[in-house]
């Protein structure tokens, strides 16, 4: 239940509002005034009240005042809820007839069908039967187990011929000691690999555009399996506080190397500085690389953003390269 309802409240953030709308605001009788009498500009939620009176979600009363120290009716709070689904509906709308838009989602859909269609032939590869093929890769697996025993054990590579597969009664049996060596070195082979597994829990830095620089926390599986969010705060550009909420899905030892994870997700940024604010969503596609040794991987990612509050429509890239530091 908890999973499914941090789903839902990330939904809504990746929606976001916009402040597009035509005529009066539901359940208005008049338009909102440009200042409310009673409101003081020095008061602390004075910027949040203008804020939510230019989106059209409170108008105060007929005779000016906003009624602040007034406790809200059931028929005002479902006034305003009302008017947060129309800027939401029109903040959808919008998005989805964006040309920019329309060709991300295109972009991230032909990038994850390529990255199903080479899943289906690494497969593919795995499946075939001809005797050459099968052949030519058992001799490659001879010459790791020779490279890994430090010795020719078995004939490898110079064993195939041009015209006719490896034949196996050309080698002899393996004693007891060469088979124990050998199933050894796999087994520190297999705990390598494991230790390259990027932790559930993570932290790290990251720098690049639009956040200039900053920190973050991430979770790999907060939803389902390979299903995460991250949490970053920093120094966007132009000059201001950045916050971001992306979640993304991974896809683990992507072209079969155990230490390349590739990802793709969205997110929501907010910058907040210089007396404004703005909202943006942003469509991330991005790699992460495991270090040979301790819980420290590289990540580097990319795509495009769109801002939808105040003003709607105006889209940049996003560049990110940054460390992530595993919490076992």
């Amino acid at each position: 239940m908890r999973r499914k309802l941090a789903a839902t409240i990330a939904l809504a953030l990746l929606l976001g509002v916009t402040a597009a709308q035509e005529g009066l605001p539901t359940g208005a009788v008049q338009e909102p005034p440009m200042s409310y009498t009673d409101l003081d500009e020095a008061h602390w939620a004075a910027d949040a009240i203008t804020r939510l009176t230019a989106l059209g979600v409170v108008t105060g009363y007929p005779n000016g005042t906003f009624g602040g120290t007034r406790a809200a009716t059931r028929y005002e709070l479902a006034v305003v809820a009302a008017r947060l689904l129309d800027l939401l509906s029109t903040s959808i709308s919008d998005l989805i007839s964006d040309p920019d838009f329309q060709r991300a989602i295109q972009d991230a859909a032909e990038n994850n069908a390529r990255l199903v269609r080479i899943e289906q032939l690494m497969q593919d590869a795995a499946a075939v039967d001809y005797v050459t093929d099968l052949a030519e890769r058992l001799a490659n697996v001879e010459e790791y187990l020779n490279e890994q025993a430090g010795e020719q054990l078995f004939p490898g590579l110079a064993a195939l011929e041009e015209d006719r597969p490896v034949a196996v009664t050309d080698r002899g049996p393996l004693n007891d000691e060469e088979v124990a060596r050998i199933v050894d070195e796999l087994e520190q082979q297999i705990e390598r690999s494991r230790a390259l597994a990027l932790a559930p829990a993570y932290f790290g830095v990251q720098a690049g555009y639009p956040l200039a620089g900053g920190v973050h926390f991430g979770m790999r599986d907060l939803f389902t399996d390979n299903l995460g969010a991250r949490l970053s705060v920093g120094y966007s550009q132009p000059p201001a506080l950045g916050m971001e909420l992306a979640v993304m899905y991974g896809f683990p030892a992507a072209l079969g190397r155990p230490d390349l994870t590739l990802y793709a997700g969205g997110g929501v940024l907010m910058r907040i500085g210089s007396g404004t604010a703005d909202l943006g969503l942003e469509l991330l596609i991005g790699t992460e690389y495991s270090l040979p040794r301790g819980p420290v991987s590289l990540f580097a990612e990319l795509g495009p953003a769109f801002s939808v509050a105040p003003t709607a429509g105006d889209a940049s890239l996003v560049l990110r390269l940054g460390m992530n530091y595993g919490l076992n």
